[in-house]
C-alpha cells in the first residue's frame, strides 16, 4: 500500500484546476525495482512515493559485469547502466517505461491523473541488460548490452490495447555496446549510439518493425591523433524546418589505443586516472541520413584543462542553448546552438560543485522549460535547478530518498486534470469491489470493529512477527509487520495464491518513531481476482479513526503498488529474520 499521509493531505480540500509537476527516477533495487516519484506540492515543496516495476534491479553494480571495483570509473557503481532514457514518458504522457537490468525485462506504468503510478505490465526482452527505451505513437524501442561489452542489441515492442507487447523477430544484433536510443521527431527512424565504437546510427521503423541494417552511420571526430576516443552516452534531438539537430555527449576517457591514462589524483572521483576535456558533437537527421555540422566542441578551452567526462545533455525549450553534463567535473556548461545546428559554448560553468565530488547524470528539463533536473548518481539526489531566459541555473532545492548508488534515468511529467470533491483521485482509495461481510476472519472487517481491534493490539500474538520496526521497502516510511498463521503455512509452501482469511498487519511509523497508524491486508475470497478478492486497509493515526486513507476490496491505489509481487499481492520479505 502507498503512504496515505501525503495523499490524504490533497483530498482534504475541494480540488479545481491542479497543475502538477513530477519527476520520476528509477531506483535500481537489485531485488525489487521500483520508481521514486517526487510530486511538487501547492507551496513548492516535493512529496516522495515510490512504486514497484515488477522487475530487477542491479543494485550498485555496473552491467554486464556486476563486479565492484570503487577505483575504477567503469565499476564503482554511480553509473549501472552507462546510459540515458533508462526512464522514459511515452509521447502521449500516459505511460511511464522503465528498463529493469536486472532480469531483461520492460515495465509500463499507467500515469494517473494526480501523477501517481500504476504498474501495467512487464515484457522481457530477446537478449540481456536493457539500458535505454525510447517510445513514439505507441512504438518502442529498447537498447540492451547483452553478455558482454562486443555484443548489444535494439528490438522493438508495441503499446497496444493498453499494454506493451513484444514483436517477435524484431531484435537487431549491433556487435557493439549501445548507450542511448531515441526516436525522430517524426518517429520513423531511431537514433542509437555506440559507447565504445563512437558511432551514431539511424535505423527506420517501418511496417511496424526495425530495419535489420542502419540506413546511416557517423563516426564521431577525433582528428587529432592524440586526442582520446569520442565516448557517446546521452544525446537529445530537437526539430528544425531542415530536420533533426542531434547533439551527442562526448567523455573523452579512453586514449587513441583504448586504454585508461593512468594517473594519480589528477581526478577526485577516479584518484588512479585521467581524462580529456570532454566535448559534443551535432549532427543533422534528414529522412533518416545523419551528417555531422559540429565536431568535438570542447567544454573548456583546451583538450587538456576543461570539464571531464560530458555524458548527458538537454536542449533548452526553443532549442537554442543546450546543457552539458560533466560528471567528473560535477559541473554544468552552456552551448549555444543555432538553427543549423552549430555548437559554440557560452558558459564553461552554470552549475559547479567545487570539490568534484558529485557524479553527476541523467538530466531532463521540464514540460514548460523552467525547470532542469539533475540526477546526482553517487549521493542518491535529485538537484532541482530554476532556469533563466539566457540559460543560466539557480539551484532551488535537493531532493534525496534514493539509494546513494545505483539510481538511474531521470524524467518528469507535467500534467492539468479538473478534480472534483468526489475525483478519480479519491476513488482511487476506495473499493473497487464489495467487501464480504459474512465470513469469519482472524479480524473483523467493518471499520469500527476492525480500528478497536488495531487499538487493542491482539494482533500481538501472532508468532510470526518481524523483531523490530524498519524502514519501508516501498512507499510506507517505517514499518513493522505482523503476519496469521494462515498466511505464513502458505508463505512458507511457495503458493502462487494465498487461502481466504491470509492476514497481515503493519504498524506504520514516522521518522522519529511517532505512531502512523495501520496498513492491513485481508484475504477475503479464494481467487485473488486481480486484487479485489483482497480488502485493504490504512488509517493515519492509532487514535482517531476519520483519519483513514483507504479501505475496501480491490482498492486501485493499492492494488497497483502490490500487483507486481509474484506472492499474491504478499511484498514483504518471509521467512522474517
Amino acid at each position: 500500500m502507498f503512504n496515505m499521509k501525503k495523499i490524504a493531505i490533497i483530498l482534504s480540500a475541494s480540488l479545481s484546476i491542479v497543475s502538477a509537476q513530477s519527476i520520476y527516477v528509477a531506483t535500481n533495487k537489485a531485488d525489487n525495482n521500483t520508481i521514486m516519484a517526487y510530486k511538487m506540492q501547492t507551496d513548492g515543496s516535493f512529496k516522495s512515493h515510490e512504486f514497484y516495476t515488477g522487475g530487477k534491479g542491479t543494485g550498485d553494480l555496473e552491467v554486464p559485469a556486476l563486479k565492484k571495483d570503487s577505483t575504477h570509473p567503469l565499476a564503482n557503481g554511480d553509473d549501472p547502466l552507462i546510459s540515458a532514457y533508462g526512464v522514459t514518458v511515452t509521447k502521449d504522457m500516459k505511460n511511464l517505461l522503465v528498463v529493469n537490468a536486472g532480469d531483461a525485462s520492460v515495465s509500463m506504468f499507467k500515469i494517473n491523473p494526480d501523477e501517481s503510478l500504476t504498474v501495467v505490465n512487464s515484457v522481457k526482452i530477446h537478449d540481456k541488460f536493457p539500458l535505454s527505451v525510447a517510445e513514439s505513437n505507441g512504438k518502442v524501442v529498447i537498447a540492451s548490452v547483452g553478455s558482454t561489452n562486443g555484443e548489444g542489441s535494439i528490438e522493438a515492442m508495441k503499446i497496444e490495447d493498453g499494454k506493451l507487447v513484444s514483436i517477435n523477430d524484431s531484435r537487431v544484433d549491433l556487435k557493439a555496446r549501445p548507450s542511448t536510443v531515441k526516436f525522430s521527431t517524426d518517429d520513423k527512424h531511431v537514433i542509437v549510439t555506440e559507447l565504445v565504437t563512437g558511432k551514431v546510427k539511424s535505423f527506420a521503423f517501418t511496417s511496424g518493425t526495425l530495419s535489420k541494417k542502419a540506413i546511416s552511420t557517423v563516426d564521431l571526430p577525433r582528428e587529432d591523433k592524440k586526442r582520446f576516443q569520442a565516448i557517446p552516452v546521452g544525446f537529445d534531438i530537437h526539430p528544425t524546418k531542415d530536420g533533426d539537430i542531434v547533439v551527442v555527449s562526448e567523455a573523452r576517457f579512453l586514449t587513441p589505443d583504448f586504454k585508461l591514462r593512468e594517473a594519480s589524483n589528477v581526478v577526485p572521483q577516479t584518484p588512479k586516472y585521467s581524462w580529456q576535456t570532454g566535448s559534443i558533437s551535432t549532427l543533422m537527421l534528414k529522412d533518416g541520413m545523419l551528417n555531422i555540422v559540429s565536431k568535438d566542441v570542447l567544454t573548456g578551452d583546451t583538450m587538456e584543462s576543461g570539464e571531464i567526462a560530458n555524458c548527458w545533455v538537454a536542449f533548452s525549450k526553443d532549442g537554442s542553448k543546450l546543457w552539458a553534463v560533466n560528471a567528473l567535473s560535477s559541473s554544468i556548461s552552456l552551448f549555444d546552438i543555432t538553427k543549423d545546428g552549430s555548437a559554440k559554448l557560452n558558459k564553461l560553468t552554470v552549475y559547479k560543485q567545487d570539490k568534484e565530488l558529485e557524479f553527476l547524470s541523467d538530466i531532463k528539463l521540464n514540460k514548460t522549460g523552467d525547470m532542469l533536473f539533475q540526477l546526482v548518481g553517487n549521493m542518491g539526489k535529485v538537484l532541482v535547478f530554476k532556469v533563466d531566459n539566457d540559460g543560466n541555473l539557480k539551484l532551488r532545492t535537493t531532493l534525496d530518498g534514493l539509494p546513494k548508488y545505483g539510481a538511474y534515468g531521470l524524467t518528469s511529467v507535467s500534467l492539468k486534470a479538473k478534480m472534483k470533491d468526489t475525483s478519480s483521485l479519491e476513488k482511487k482509495w476506495q473499493g473497487a469491489t464489495p467487501t464480504p461481510m459474512n465470513s469469519k476472519f482472524d479480524i473483523p472487517l467493518d471499520e469500527e470493529s476492525l480500528f478497536a481491534y488495531l487499538q487493542s493490539g491482539a494482533y500481538k500474538s501472532w508468532k510470526n512477527q518481524e523483531k523490530a520496526v524498519h524502514p519501508s521497502a516501498g512507499p510506507h516510511e517505517n514499518v513493522r509487520a505482523f503476519i496469521n498463521d494462515t498466511l505464513a503455512t502458505s508463505l512458507m509452501n511457495g503458493n502462487k495464491e494465498h487461502p481466504k482469511n491470509s492476514v497481515i498487519v503493519k504498524e506504520q511509523y514516522d521518522k522519529d518513531g511517532n505512531s502512523l497508524g495501520w496498513a492491513v491486508m485481508v484475504k477475503t475470497n479464494q481467487s485473488t481476482d486481480n486484487g479485489k478478492g483482497w480488502f485493504w486497509y490504512e488509517v493515519l493515526s492509532n487514535q482517531d479513526i476519520s483519519k483513514k486513507a483507504a479501505m475496501g476490496n480491490g482498492v486501485p491505489g493499492c492494488v497497483g503498488c502490490h500487483a507486481p509481487s509474484r506472492r499474491d499481492m504478499i511484498l514483504i520479505p518471509f521467512p522474517f529474520k
